[in-house]
């Protein structure tokens, strides 16, 4: 088994994640299992998110996680229109699931509401 892991400051800059697709390219006959981190300031988005119960900080918080991730695919998909529609269309599927957990939160005791949110930086950075 092949793992390669990157951190949240492993993704951060375009040039970072320029030299992270050459080292997976290089990997990929070793079929590698990619880890990846939130965005930095994701997490802690996310968090605030999980105790925020006024609608109007739920969409600010929202309206932030999505930037980020907005900036960051303008940044590394540059000329891939297909990549980038492709990052795009994964991102506002977790920002979609994110939205319905939070509205079926009554469902789930507040720390697995906490920890299934938290989840979503991670899972949102590897589109």
């Amino acid at each position: 088994m092949f793992v390669m892991k990157f951190g949240g400051t492993s993704v951060a800059k375009t040039e970072s994640v320029a030299a992270i697709k050459e080292l997976v390219q290089r990997g990929l006959a070793k079929q590698p299992i990619l880890v990846v981190s939130a965005l930095s300031g994701i997490t802690d988005l996310l968090v605030k998110l999980s105790s925020s119960v006024l609608e109007n900080e739920q969409e600010n918080l929202f309206g932030l996680i999505f930037a980020k991730h907005d900036d960051w695919i303008q940044r590394i998909f540059v000329d891939d229109e297909v990549s980038k529609e492709a990052a795009f269309s994964v991102v506002n599927g977790y920002l979609s699931e994110l939205r319905q957990l939070l509205h079926g939160h009554s469902f789930i005791n507040q720390l697995q509401l906490h920890d299934s949110i938290a989840s979503f930086g991670e899972r949102m950075s590897s589109a």
